[in-house]
């Protein structure tokens, strides 16, 4: 019972993801489960609202069974799970706080010409705000709106390249409306990132290969990916409830520089 609860926190509807945290907390009341405190708190994490397997009602309850303090949600150019994740946190009794991260460009600083936290790209760094009171909300998704709209255009672009390589790999072209926007939390004010056309491309790779040796063999002899010893036992592990997480990952790292489209100045603020 506990399980399926577990599962509806992390359910496609926000009000369900609710309401099964409410449930899951009267449950673990109930049967007085103690979960270990820490000192610890995470605030910048990841939801379903940029890129994450977690929605912010879960990424709330696994903070409270970690025993943190205080949960931070820090979606890529989104606010739209900040006000979910204050909801759950309050359910479960522990901190909350909200922000977003974004690209900014340093060009004409003194750090032009190198590479920052953004793995990509020269110039260009992520930002964290932190701590958005929740009236002030509607302002920042207004601030984002535009830049995630010059995101999608670039997007689109990536995923052209990308279509472009595919082909000679005898796969079909991946739809954009039907195969990556429908993966993300666009409709509800989530961004779309690399991410989601990464793992679109995985979900082919798979679709294709299937697991294990035929998987890695196509990385290596198509995408020119060196894997470790490492890297390819996981691989290996077809049962991997993570596994296109974890062959996600493994492109984010060796294949995206292939298609990747630098950002433009509509998208990082300066």
């Amino acid at each position: 019972m506990k399980d399926e609860i577990i599962q509806e926190i992390n359910s496609s509807n926000k009000k369900s993801r609710l309401y099964g945290l409410e449930k899951i907390y009267k449950l673990i009341e109930i049967e007085k489960e103690q979960f270990k405190k820490t000192e610890e708190v995470n605030n910048h994490v990841h939801t379903i609202y940029s890129f994450s397997p977690y929605s912010p009602s879960m990424a709330a309850y696994l903070a409270w069974k970690a025993g943190l303090q205080a949960v931070g949600i820090m979606d890529h150019d989104s606010v739209s799970g900040c006000k979910e994740l204050i909801e759950a946190c309050k359910i479960i009794g522990i901190a909350s706080t909200v922000g977003f991260e974004l690209r900014v460009n340093f060009s004409g600083s003194i750090v032009e010409g190198r590479k920052l936290k953004d793995p990509d790209s020269k110039n260009l760094g992520y930002i964290a705000i932190h701590g958005i009171v929740e009236s002030k909300l509607p302002e920042a998704k207004k601030f984002l709106n535009p830049i995630q709209i010059a995101r999608n255009k670039r997007n689109k672009k990536i995923l052209a390249k990308l279509n472009n390589l595919i082909k000679s790999y005898g796969m079909e072209e991946i739809d954009f409306n039907k195969e990556v926007y429908k993966i993300s939390q666009a409709k509800e004010g989530g961004s779309i990132t690399e991410r989601h056309i990464l793992f679109a491309f995985a979900k082919k790779i798979i679709q294709k290969t299937g697991k294990g040796k035929k998987l890695i063999s196509f990385l290596k002899d198509n995408l020119d990916i060196v894997l470790s010893e490492k890297i390819k036992k996981f691989l290996l592990e077809e049962n991997n409830q993570f596994y296109l997480y974890d062959l996600l990952g493994i492109l984010k790292s060796s294949f995206l520089d292939k298609i990747f489209i630098q950002p433009d100045y509509d998208e990082c603020i300066s």
